[in-house]
């Protein structure tokens, strides 16, 4: 399913003039959001696609998509699960990025939120500070 769900994401929908569906886009990306983290068998694709998604320093929009599906994921599958010690390191290279180098105040704050609910979740879910959370504070100190 997941090649079904990826292609839409992110959601670029504007509901045409005159409208009388009252389709919204954040209704649409609330449901992928749903559909691409709700699963363990799809975790690491959605965060392939996320992290792919955050690297092509797309629109402000899609990166804040991407937040929002690693955000999801850590929460709905969890952190050890869908992450692991690699994918850690790598969500955190992804969110400094957006932290440090960032121009847009909206994606510095979100990036700082999903990193702050990452870590909140792997704490959380590993009793303490476990092998993510550790990974993603060592690679702090590191850069």
């Amino acid at each position: 399913l997941f090649p079904v769900f990826s292609c839409y994401f992110p959601i670029t929908f504007t509901p045409p003039p005159n409208d009388t569906i009252g389709i919204t886009a954040e209704m649409l990306r609330d449901s992928l959001l749903s559909c691409l983290t709700t699963s363990e068998l799809m975790a690491e694709q959605s965060v392939d696609l996320a992290l792919g998604k955050l690297a092509a320093g797309d629109q402000a929009t899609a990166r804040m998509d991407s937040m929002d599906v690693l955000a999801a994921i850590s929460s709905w599958v969890g952190v050890s699960k869908s992450l692991g010690v690699s994918g850690s390191r790598q969500v955190w290279s992804a969110l400094r990025l957006q932290i440090v180098d960032g121009r847009e105040a909206e994606v510095q704050a979100r990036a700082r939120s999903c990193l702050r609910h990452i870590l909140r979740e792997a704490a959380t879910q590993e009793g303490g500070v476990g092998e993510c959370t550790t990974a993603i504070l060592n690679s702090m100190k590191m850069q």
